[in-house]
């Protein structure tokens, strides 16, 4: 296993190490093979990683929108675990060699912004091809659940969104005005 995929998954990269208090991925774009496209997008001091087309049309939504957030956000393992034993539902990990992974939200908001104007919230991106994988589902439904019950805990909001956010001709808009 690469050593990058390794701290993440321990989690061993939580913080950025310089001082300026900037927010470090969970999961980077180089930690994991890709299946499709992946994105490393400027953004003021640090690029903001995304790992799929459906991510990186949302992330120049809040972009553009002037939301702040925080990408591939970890979730606490201990409390995930936990949510999970609660629920009855198998911790997401590893199929290599079983070690539990960090789960992690798309994009943390930890201001109340349109999407979730009363409080912090947590997006999660998917694509609606993704959600009508029946042999997929179930799981994916599971992790939601374990990341739904996470928010709910601590008063944030969760949604989950598909690429009908952000359609193909507003993405192409919004990826030109960050030019």
């Amino acid at each position: 296993m690469r050593g990058n995929r390794r701290k993440s998954v321990s989690g061993g990269r939580r913080r950025n190490p310089s001082d300026d208090g900037l927010h470090t991925p969970g999961v980077r774009v180089q930690d994991f093979p890709s299946k499709g496209i992946s994105y490393r997008t400027p953004g003021k001091g640090r690029a903001h990683h995304t790992l799929s087309t459906t991510e990186h049309n949302v992330l120049l939504l809040l972009k553009y929108l002037g939301v702040a957030f925080e990408e591939q956000k970890e979730i606490s393992a201990p409390e995930c675990q936990a949510i999970a034993q609660g629920l009855g539902i198998a911790y997401p990990s590893l199929e290599s060699d079983g070690s539990p992974v960090v789960m992690t939200f798309d994009f943390f908001l930890p201001n109340p912004s349109p999407f979730f104007p009363e409080s912090p919230g947590a997006l999660q991106v998917k694509t609606s091809s993704d959600l009508c994988q029946r042999g997929k589902l179930p799981r994916m439904l599971a992790k939601f659940e374990i990341q739904r019950r996470y928010c709910l805990k601590f008063g944030y909001g969760f949604s989950i969104v598909d690429e009908t956010l952000v359609p193909e001709h507003v993405s192409m808009t919004l990826a030109l005005l960050q030019q």
